[in-house]
């Protein structure tokens, strides 16, 4: 896949454009993403919604009642996912499965195979699926292990897909869901599986604790009609927004003699767990710019439940290392991990610190404390061009102050993604949202050369107290910036309180705060300095209770852009870089427009790419055409491929 690093967009051209002027234009060999003004919030958020199956218990034991008085499991959760299916965006892709609803006793030929696809995924299927939600009525057995083997099927094996199990009781039927949730999610990237338990304890509650865990998805008790309604609600709206890894599949090699060679762009793996012959992957990337910066960053949700770590290395020619880092944390309570490593030049020397190597290996690593089991990641590698006139650009700062947001208004209500690809695109303001235990919120921030972001999460007095709910030792909540590279940002700011026990009776707040982001950061000793620009991300946890109850905790999110932009450095052939992550997919969106024998055939159509353009690969790096009007249908062609949809 050939990689344009930077697209220089003119928005102010778009409207005027035509599908003659989009033919006709050139591409050119590197480009520049526009930052959004990062003063204010982007009145538009993007979502990219995946495919969903609600997974519901007919069996017989939903006839009880669900607590609360006047009413049963089965009716409460048939009234919930009503004003599910209600409540769902229009655009996501959902569908229906029950199981037990046909074959009443175990010993009865076709009890543990009792599973039927109500209504198939679909965005328009609502009446559908109200009309299937009627006739539910509780009859049999509990096959929950073979249901979930038939709704993964249901959403198929490619993109973000999830499965919303409702259940009510302890599988009567082989196999055992737990294995199954485990056995999907190996090898699944973007498969989550979420539990919502009906007035369930005991073994019950703790086997499908484990499917949530196993399956890479939250568990949520509702013991009473009213919380099955909110409950599931919340957990549906968010579950067609599972957490997910962008890129396109690649299978590292054991050793770095055998790895395959990769350019820059966005790439998915597997790596194994505690004792795996796969628990280190090795690739190799080619300069392509002498004198460049090879950007790498390695991201994976972790294993729920366990302690995790995932490492990054790059590797010279001469096998010297250089640059290593790694990111580990309970991911109870933190479900994002990554790590950043990058080679270039040294400014105070001008030496590249990898030697000048053009072909450098990268190694991605489990930290393997005690999961055996696989581990899907992305793995992005960005390459920046040269700079010149570096050592006049501001220098690093270590430390400082912490700033508090100095924002004021209502806060605005904001759903936040699940993962970095669909996290919103914000600005300085209030925004108000609401988690529960175990869940991560990522939102992101466009920063300028010479910005800085400091953030606050106020949680208000009067939520669930938490000694109430698992004693003394209550769940952690916490603040952690990432860079427009996926890296994870390391503590700044003096007096910024990032992990602390979730407030309840009283209120608090958790508050986190960036360095600047100046090219000249790469000079401070470790990591959590941003070098580059574009979008940073916020990401806001709570672990999860050990004794698996479950609240919604509303907070308030204040986010400020600080500092004017400037400091940009000078790079040769007068590219820009403001957006590395949409440069990559910007270049992978071209490359598979520019792979398909078909593209360009009717000028003015809606490909991915215009007729007439070229990949690029044989135009000289550096080398910069004029051709704004090119770009825009670039970026118009981005938004086909990833069929992104606009809400406000």
């Amino acid at each position: 896949m050939s990689c344009p690093i930077h697209t220089r967009v003119r928005p102010a051209l778009a409207a005027t454009l035509t599908a003659a002027t989009l033919a006709a234009a050139t591409l050119l060999a590197g480009s520049v993403l526009a930052v959004s003004p990062a003063g204010a919030a982007d009145p538009e958020v993007e979502t990219d919604y995946g495919r969903m199956i609600l997974v519901l218990d007919s069996s017989g034991s939903m006839a009880e009642p669900a607590g609360g008085g006047g009413s049963t499991r089965i009716a409460a959760a048939k009234k919930a996912l009503t004003t599910v299916v209600d409540k769902l965006p229009g655009d996501s892709n959902v569908g229906l499965r029950v199981y037990g609803a046909t074959v009443f006793d175990k010993d009865q030929d076709g009890a543990c195979t009792d599973s039927q696809l109500a209504v198939p995924p679909g965005t328009d299927n609502r009446q559908d699926l109200r009309d299937a939600i009627d006739e539910v009525k509780p009859y049999g057995e509990t096959p929950i292990g073979y249901a979930l083997r038939e709704a993964a099927k249901d959403i198929g094996d490619e993109g973000k897909r999830s499965v919303v199990l409702v259940s009510d009781g302890l599988a009567t039927c082989a196999p055992d869901p737990c294995k199954v949730a485990a056995e999907l999610t190996s090898s699944g990237v973007d498969l989550q599986i979420d539990v919502v338990g009906l007035s369930v304890s005991g073994s019950a509650r703790q086997q499908l604790q484990c499917v949530a865990e196993q399956g890479k998805g939250t568990y949520y008790n509702a013991d009473s009609a009213l919380e099955i309604v909110k409950t599931l609600t919340r957990v549906s709206q968010r579950a067609v927004r599972p957490f997910s890894l962008t890129g396109t599949p690649v299978q590292g090699a054991r050793t770095a003699q055998d790895a395959p060679t990769i350019t820059a762009g966005q790439w998915t793996d597997v790596v194994g767990g505690k004792g795996s012959p796969d628990a280190v992957r090795h690739y190799r990337v080619q300069r392509t710019l002498p004198g460049s910066t090879i950007h790498v960053t390695a991201t994976t949700r972790g294993t729920v439940g366990k302690w995790d770590e995932i490492g990054v290395t790059l590797t010279g020619p001469d096998g010297s290392e250089c640059d290593a880092e790694d990111d580990y944390r309970d991911v109870d309570q933190y479900s994002v991990l990554s790590a950043e490593v990058l080679s270039g030049r040294d400014v105070a020397s001008g030496e590249d610190d990898c030697w000048k190597g053009d072909a450098l290996d990268i190694a991605v690593q489990r930290g393997n404390w005690e999961d055996t089991r696989s581990a899907p990641f992305s793995l992005t590698v960005f390459e920046e061009p040269p700079a010149t006139g570096v050592d006049r650009l501001p220098q690093w700062q270590e430390g400082g102050e912490y700033v508090a947001p100095s924002v004021s208004g209502k806060a605005r209500k904001l759903v936040a993604g699940t993962g970095f690809a669909d996290a919103p695109r914000i600005g300085t303001g209030r925004y108000a949202l609401d988690i529960v235990p175990g869940e991560s919120q990522i939102v992101r921030v466009p920063l300028d050369w010479g910005q800085q972001l400091t953030v606050r999460a106020r949680f208000p007095a009067g939520t669930p107290g938490v000694e109430d709910l698992t004693g003394v030792q209550g769940p952690f909540g916490d603040v952690q910036l990432y860079s427009s590279m996926l890296g994870a940002m390391s503590g700044y700011a003096d007096g910024t309180d990032s992990t602390s026990i979730m407030p309840g009776q009283d209120a608090g707040e958790l508050t986190a705060m960036s360095p600047v982001v100046r090219y000249r950061n790469r000079e401070a000793y470790g990591d959590g300095h941003p070098v580059l620009p574009g979008d940073h991300y916020v990401v806001i946890s709570m672990n999860a209770d050990s004794g698996g109850d479950t609240w919604v905790q509303p907070y308030t999110l204040e986010v400020e852009v600080l500092g004017e932009p400037g400091g940009a450095p000078a790079y040769d052939g007068g590219a820009e870089v403001t957006q590395p992550l949409e440069a990559l997919a910007v270049a992978a969106a071209q490359d598979e427009a520019a792979s398909d024998p078909t593209a360009g055939a009717e000028p003015g159509g809606d490909r991915a790419s215009p007729a007439g353009a070229e990949d690029g690969d044989g135009l000289s790096p550096g080398i910069v055409a004029i051709a704004g009007l090119g770009l825009v249908a670039l970026l118009l062609g981005l938004a086909v491929a990833l069929r992104r949809r606009r809400t406000t």
